[in-house]
């Protein structure tokens, strides 16, 4: 019993002194101070010493980071990380090896098979796009001119026929319109008749109006002598008398001959304004008549064509629809910049919407511009006509009114300008092969090694057309301003583009481009 507390004073010293290395705060301290205390032999109301308690086992923090369990989970964590590292690791060469190496100028073996084409210098025409609708310049809507019935419409005149000038399209019924002509003619003739017996008329008067003033002049006379003989007493009053009354008669009758005479003339006129009137009824009537034969104004191809045989039709009524398609105007809208190059004749190329540079198409010419351009669209109208045969439409078939088509103005050749491929230009830069690039293994099979060399340019315009002369396979161009880095006969990289860099060691391909690597190569 005296050893008991001796053996708990030295485990409590111990508890106490593991708190205090794996620093615990106050409240440890006092409950290492607590275990001390209890520790101590207790002494009962009987004098008989009590065992101390025994505390409860205290866990040291350092002995638990040493427990088997805490190794396994640590080292479990670490494997895990290191899987999830390497598969990491895999994946990232795997897509490294997926990717195209970069051309570099140190690597030899990796050095690129381009096409290139020699920079020309030309004075090219601009061709200016613009679209529009075509519209025929010739077309007609054929009215009745009068109101009957159809007697007739031929069996070829259908829709889609092309006619000629003069073709018959219609025949109305004319009856009346004959018979109105033939009375009109009939009272022609009878006051032409009219007319001539005036002339007679006039003509006879005129003398009787001679011999009447001839018998006045002689009744005066005989008169005065009669008055004389009076004065002298060889006659009477009643003689003087008598011979006042034969003057009286024959003034008389000089009046009435000279009024007819002047009436003459009156008469005339009036015969004639009735003959006039007369004369325009039968032109109306013969007018008349050849409107019931409806016939096509001018050479053209029938839209449409309403009666038929039996129907009536009246004054003013579209019987027929004419269009000519010989001759066709497309009002192509351009860009407003295009003013201060496109003139009248200048070529004008239109093909379908959607078609492309080879496609075939109509050949025109500038007729018009209009004066005003569109400040909402920023676009002008050139007036562009087109003349095509309709009876030899050829391959590429006839413009037709209503088509909607594209249209490209060449205007007159500018000023002298870089060509280019569009392919070879990346924004306002261009490769150009540069100066021989020595090989450790010599040139090989794929042409001798160059180094690519990256220059400025200033793109002036885009250019379609080909020019067999260059390159047939290109029709896409950019005109470069000259004066720059770029000069005539300059070999212009064309392919592989994207991989290329100030430096980058390339072979020119000697007519083959099966080695090449990039889209762009044909």
């Amino acid at each position: 019993m005296p050893d008991q507390p001796a053996t708990e004073r030295r485990d409590s010293s111990d508890a106490a002194q593991s708190g205090t290395d794996n620093g615990a705060d106050n409240g440890a301290v006092a409950e290492g101070d607590s275990s001390r205390r209890s520790s101590q032999p207790r002494a009962t109301d009987a004098g008989e010493a009590v065992p101390p308690t025994t505390p409860g086992p205290i866990t040291n923090p350092r002995k638990r980071a040493g427990s088997p369990s805490t190794i396994t989970r640590m080292i479990t964590r670490g494997v895990v990380a290191l899987v999830v590292l390497a598969v990491g690791v895999s994946g990232y060469r795997l897509m490294a090896g997926l990717r195209p190496p970069v051309p570099r100028a140190d690597q030899a073996a990796e050095a690129l098979v381009v096409r290139t084409l020699p920079v020309a210098e030309r004075r090219v025409r601009r061709v200016w796009e613009g679209f529009g609708t075509a519209r025929a310049l010739r077309k007609t809507d054929v009215p009745a001119e009068l109101t009957e019935t159809v007697l007739e419409r031929p069996s070829e005149i259908e829709a889609g026929a092309g006619v000629e000038a003069g073709q018959t399209l219609l025949v109305l019924d004319a009856r009346d319109v004959r018979d109105r002509l033939s009375a009109a003619e009939q009272s022609v003739e009878a006051l032409r008749a009219s007319l001539s017996a005036l002339e007679v008329e006039e003509v006879r008067l005129a003398e009787q109006v001679d011999l009447s003033r001839d018998e006045a002049d002689t009744a005066r006379r005989d008169l005065e002598r009669t008055r004389d003989a009076v004065r002298a007493g060889a006659g009477t009053e009643s003689e003087i008398d008598a011979r006042e009354a034969a003057v009286r008669r024959a003034e008389r009758t000089l009046a009435s001959l000279s009024q007819q005479l002047e009436l003459i003339p009156s008469r005339r006129a009036q015969t004639r304004a009735q003959l006039a009137a007369e004369q325009a009824n039968a032109e109306q009537a013969r007018r008349d008549v050849e409107r019931s034969v409806i016939r096509a104004p001018f050479d053209g191809t029938l839209q449409s064509v309403t009666p038929r045989a039996g129907e009536r039709v009246r004054t003013g009524d579209v019987v027929a629809r004419l269009v000519d398609l010989s001759l066709i105007e497309v009002p192509l809208r351009v860009p407003v910049s295009a003013a201060r190059s496109i003139r009248v004749g200048d070529q004008v190329e239109l093909v379908r919407d959607g078609a492309g540079i080879d496609d075939a198409g109509w050949t025109g010419a500038v007729a018009r511009i209009a004066p005003e351009a569109d400040e909402a669209s920023r676009t002008m109208t050139v007036f562009v006509l087109i003349e095509q045969d309709p009876a030899a439409a050829g391959e590429v078939g006839l413009l037709r009114p209503g088509q909607f088509v594209v249209g490209r103005v060449r205007s007159a050749p500018g000023e002298p300008g870089l060509l280019v491929p569009r392919s070879a230009v990346r924004g306002d830069r261009a490769f150009l092969l540069g100066e021989p690039v020595a090989s450790e293994g010599g040139d090989g099979a794929g042409g001798a090694r160059r180094s690519v060399r990256v220059v400025a340019v200033t793109p002036r315009h885009d250019h379609a057309e080909r020019f067999d002369d260059l390159d047939p396979r290109e029709s896409q161009w950019v005109v470069i301003e000259p004066g720059g880095e770029l000069s005539p006969g300059d070999a212009v990289v064309l392919t592989n583009l994207d991989q290329l860099i100030q430096g980058a060691v390339v072979r020119a391909a000697g007519g083959s481009e099966t080695r090449a690597r990039s889209e762009d190569a044909p």
